[in-house]
C-alpha cells in the first residue's frame, strides 16, 4: 500500500471526496430529485449544503496536506482551501451548461464561506495538535 494511502486523514478525504463527488454529479445529471424537493422545503437548505459541503472538503483537504500554504502578497492561502474554492467555482459555472442545474452567485457565496470558515478551523486544529506535540516533548 501507497505510504499516503497509510495515513487515516488521506483515506478520510479520499472516500468523503468520492461520495461527495458523486452526490454532486448526481444531482448535476438530474438523479437526486427526491434530495433536491427536501432541500427546497427547508429554509435555506441548499445553501446550508453548499456551505457545509465545500467547507467539509476545505477541513479535510487542508488537514490532510498538513496546512500546508503559500504565499499570496500579505496573506498565506492553504493549498487545500485554493484547490476546494476553484473545484467549487468550477463547478459552479459548469451548471450554466446543465439542463438541471441553475448557476447561483449565492450558491458561490455559500461555497467561499463555508471553505474560509472550515478552512481557519483546519488551521486551528493543525495549531492545536502542533501545540500539544510541543508539550509533550517538553514533558
Amino acid at each position: 500500500m501507497n505510504n499516503h494511502l497509510r495515513n487515516p486523514m488521506i483515506r478520510t478525504t479520499l472516500v468523503v471526496g468520492a461520495g461527495l463527488t458523486a452526490l454532486v454529479l448526481a444531482v448535476d445529471f438530474g438523479c437526486a430529485e427526491p434530495l433536491l424537493e427536501l432541500l427546497g422545503r427547508i429554509p435555506s437548505g441548499d445553501k446550508f449544503v453548499h456551505f457545509f459541503i465545500a467547507g467539509l472538503l476545505s477541513l479535510l483537504f487542508n488537514l490532510s496536506l498538513g496546512g500546508a500554504k503559500f504565499r499570496l502578497g500579505p496573506a498565506w492561502i492553504q493549498w487545500g482551501t485554493l484547490a476546494v474554492l476553484v473545484v467549487a467555482l468550477l463547478e459552479e459555472c459548469s451548471q450554466r451548461y446543465l439542463p438541471h442545474r441553475v448557476f447561483s452567485w449565492a450558491d458561490i457565496a455559500a461555497n467561499v464561506a463555508g471553505i474560509v470558515c472550515f478552512g481557519m478551523l483546519a488551521s486551528a486544529l493543525l495549531r492545536r495538535s502542533a501545540q500539544r506535540h510541543l508539550e509533550a516533548e517538553l514533558a
